[in-house]
């Protein structure tokens, strides 16, 4: 709050009790979330201040009322039309707010252009580009953000992420690193780092933090599946299949655990087990190319039939 304003209320409800009371309601009620416990993760949040604008309002229109009725009478027509010219530049400008609300980009320009050093409203706009796949004009966004506030994680994850849809997965991997300074025990930035460096070559990295993803959230399916895919493709086959086993047990109806299974197992030369799985893959999902393919393999290589 302005303490300009607050000094004008308490003379106000002192001198003017009537106008003072209006005043110290509209600051009261605004206190809470604007003073007291401030919600600083919000930006253009005028909505805010609608509940608190209901006492000015009914200031203004009392006392526009009785300013009104000590006027002439030509003096009030004048001043009618003039509220209601003012009436209908502030339905435009409702109506014209309106429509920024309509659509994110535009709703967190208007924000950036009103705060421009507020780097929530820059990440936020960048977020919102990222939604529409504008990757490039994000980057500009959140490095401004992360010029303002550098331990935003969020920022930092949200720029790597662009970065990585641009290719550029050094940068991206950097940055994915610098958000888990700020956010280490969120689990899906370990994992996004993990794919990152993977492209980088750099798969040993890339296996710690795969494995950190799984020792963060170890009852997450898909985390622990992409360890396993990871230990897969270093040909680690014994340590793939117990990850694998894991994520079945965690939930066995998904066919691309069955037919990753099936490949650990054909690769060991358990081709008994590996079509048990094969065949699980394709009862779970019939339209599984890769399932059926594998399953033709694994018959020719066990000898039950002539080609694959």
């Amino acid at each position: 709050m302005k303490p300009q304003l607050l000094a004008f209320a308490t003379l106000a409800l002192w001198k003017w009790p009537k106008v003072g009371f209006a005043l110290a309601v509209f600051f009261i009620v605004l206190a809470p979330t604007s003073s007291i416990v401030p919600i600083n993760n919000e930006v253009g949040a005028e909505r805010r201040a609608y509940l608190p604008l209901a006492a000015l309002a009914g200031l203004v229109a009392l006392g526009g009322h009785y300013w009104l009725s000590a006027q002439s009478r030509r003096w009030r027509q004048a001043l009618l039309v003039v509220f209601f010219a003012w009436m209908v530049w502030l339905a435009a400008a409702t109506r014209a707010r309106s429509r920024d609300f309509a659509h994110l980009v535009t709703l967190w320009e208007t924000a950036v252009r009103a705060v421009p050093d507020n780097p929530r409203a820059h990440a936020q706009l960048a977020d919102a580009l990222v939604a529409e796949g504008r990757f490039a004009e994000s980057i500009y966004h959140y490095k401004r953000a992360l010029s303002e506030w550098p331990q935003l994680g969020l920022a930092h994850r949200g720029l790597a992420a662009a970065l990585a849809e641009l290719g550029r997965s050094e940068e991206a991997a950097d940055h994915y690193a610098r958000a888990i300074e700020y956010m280490p025990g969120f689990a899906p930035i370990h994992l996004e780092l993990a794919r990152q460096l993977d492209l980088c070559g750099r798969r040993d990295d890339a296996l710690i933090h795969y494995k950190k993803a799984v020792e963060l959230a170890p009852h997450h399916t898909e985390t622990r599946g992409q360890l396993a895919n990871a230990l897969l493709e270093r040909k680690r086959f014994t340590e793939a299949l117990a990850q694998y086993r894991e994520a079945l047990r965690l939930d066995e109806t998904i066919a691309q655990i069955h037919n990753n299974i099936g490949i650990c197992l054909g690769e060991m030369r358990r081709y008994t087990e590996a079509i048990a799985h094969f065949q699980r893959a394709l009862e779970l999902d019939n339209s599984h190319a890769e399932a059926r393919h594998n399953l033709r393999a694994a018959l020719y290589l066990q000898g039950e039939i002539d080609r694959p």
